[in-house]
């Protein structure tokens, strides 16, 4: 990373919605190839309805629905996209993920989350949930405890906040997880959209096919 993305970077944390700086960001991004480059670019002639944009909303949503929209100025959850956690579901509700080669398994089930490597069970662990149903914001707290002992090595002593600590936890936000599945009529490669890029995955969708909404 350059100096001056560094610092595009951080005026970005304080007006995140500045349209010349997100602008000049995906010119630094693409000049050193990184892909987060060609969304930011594609966002801006979205935005400005410049010529042929209705093509850069079809190439912006098939790269939503491949690697997720981009955050700028930092991904909050970068360690969960990482693992490629997906999934949801109910009884159980179950996401895998993989890290440095070997798969992952969280199950959540009568209110009992297990940690899973390969096939062999690691940490088996009672919650204190009202539900046997994560909630995104739930799931992204728990996806990162996860992850976090994962790397670090103690999936054995694994510990979560209590229920009602949990909305303080620094990751209680939507994230990555669960996934959800798109409208059929668009052909794009795959059919799964992460839980923190569906409402502005539909919204692009819908400014895309110029369609009413049903509701």
């Amino acid at each position: 990373m350059t100096e001056l993305e560094r610092q595009v970077r951080q005026s970005l944390a304080a007006r995140p919605e500045d349209v010349e700086l997100r602008r000049l960001l995906g010119e630094l991004l693409v000049e050193r190839g990184d892909p987060a480059g060609e969304q930011l670019a594609l966002e801006d002639a979205i935005a400005a309805r410049r010529e042929g944009w209705r093509a850069c909303a079809e190439r912006l949503l098939v790269l939503g629905l491949t690697h997720g929209f981009v955050r700028v100025p930092d991904d909050l959850d970068a360690r969960l996209v990482a693992f490629g956690w997906h999934g949801g579901g109910s009884h159980p509700v179950q996401f895998e993920g993989l890290w440095e080669g070997t798969e992952w398994t969280v199950r959540y089930r009568h209110r009992v989350l297990t940690v899973s490597r390969r096939d062999e069970r690691l940490a088996e662990v009672p919650l204190d949930l009202s539900s046997d149903i994560l909630q995104p914001e739930e799931a992204n707290v728990l996806l990162h405890c996860v992850s976090d002992a994962i790397v670090e090595r103690r999936v054995e002593a694994l510990e979560f906040p209590r229920a009602a600590d949990l909305p303080a936890h620094p990751a209680w936000r939507v994230g990555p997880c669960p996934s959800y599945s798109v409208d059929e009529r668009f052909r794009g490669p795959g059919r799964w959209l992460r839980a923190r890029d569906v409402t502005r995955w539909w919204s692009l969708f819908w400014e895309w096919t110029d369609e009413p909404r049903d509701d």
